[in-house]
């Protein structure tokens, strides 16, 4: 994506800096904790939507991938600059 709006390699280390165990994915409290970092802060009740909207394969988690979908503001956006990583069809089921 050309206007993907964060500096690509800032998203990955603030994601790489929430993920607080190291396992790839985002829990809701390490995604505010992310959003917060790159100065878009969420309360709880806004992180359970953005985890409903963005959790493409319903893991109950946010993956990089995912993650980056979410700061794109398009459900299913892969990552910019020709990655490897691909954030997949988005699924959003009915709250």
């Amino acid at each position: 994506m050309n206007d993907f709006p964060y500096d690509f390699g800032h998203v990955r280390n603030a994601f790489d800096a929430a993920d607080t165990d190291h396992d790839g994915h985002l829990y809701t409290r390490e995604l505010l904790a992310v959003l917060d970092r790159l100065g878009r802060p969420a309360t709880a009740g806004c992180g359970a939507e953005l985890m409903r909207t963005y959790d493409a394969d319903a893991s109950g988690t946010i993956d990089f991938d995912e993650f980056v979908a979410l700061l794109s503001g398009v459900p299913g956006a892969r990552m910019p600059h020709g990655g490897e990583h691909s954030a997949g069809t988005h699924r959003r089921d009915a709250v």
